[in-house]
């Protein structure tokens, strides 16, 4: 099953693909496919092409991208080579990305030890604890076992339809 998400990305891509300027690169893919495609779009998303502007200075969603790579690889490489040295741009992106998470990624040691050096808030006192209960006894009704003599007399009553006390 497709995600949202993933659905969003094919409306996205097939907007792309149905403007006139790419029909040559829409004639490459096979029909099937693009009935796939047809078939996994968003019934709720909508994304309007602008063709005037390049592909890249279009906000598009991770999943388009990574879909018209796969176009790119597949279909629109004209030779050997050419798929070879976008593979080769693939990888690098990608060992890119990661130097990049593994940056910007804290470890639990870090946090903790940045932690250490803030100022700690304080314990609340006993008078904040009263305060807490009373705005909580104020605020959530307070719920207190029923009887047993109190739960037989309300059952005798609801056998009558009398109103519970």
């Amino acid at each position: 099953m497709a995600t949202e998400r993933y659905k969003q990305g094919v409306t996205e891509l097939l907007a792309i693909l149905d403007d006139e300027k790419n029909k040559m690169y829409t004639d490459m893919i096979p029909e099937k496919l693009m009935d796939f495609f047809r078939s996994k779009t968003s019934k709720t998303y909508q994304f309007h092409y602008d063709s005037s502007k390049e592909l890249k200075d279009i906000p598009l969603k991770s999943e388009t991208k990574n879909l018209l790579a796969m176009l790119y690889l597949n279909y629109w490489c004209e030779n050997q080579e050419e798929k070879k040295s976008y593979m080769q741009l693939l990888k690098q992106n990608e060992i890119k990305y990661s130097e990049t998470v593994q940056n910007t990624t804290k470890t639990l040691e870090e946090i903790l030890a940045e932690n250490k050096n803030q100022e700690v808030i304080s314990t609340p006192t006993s008078q904040d604890n009263n305060l807490i209960s009373e705005i909580s006894n104020s605020i959530v009704p307070s719920l207190k076992e029923e009887s047993f003599f109190r739960k037989m007399i309300n059952k005798i009553r609801s056998f009558f339809h009398f109103r519970e006390i």
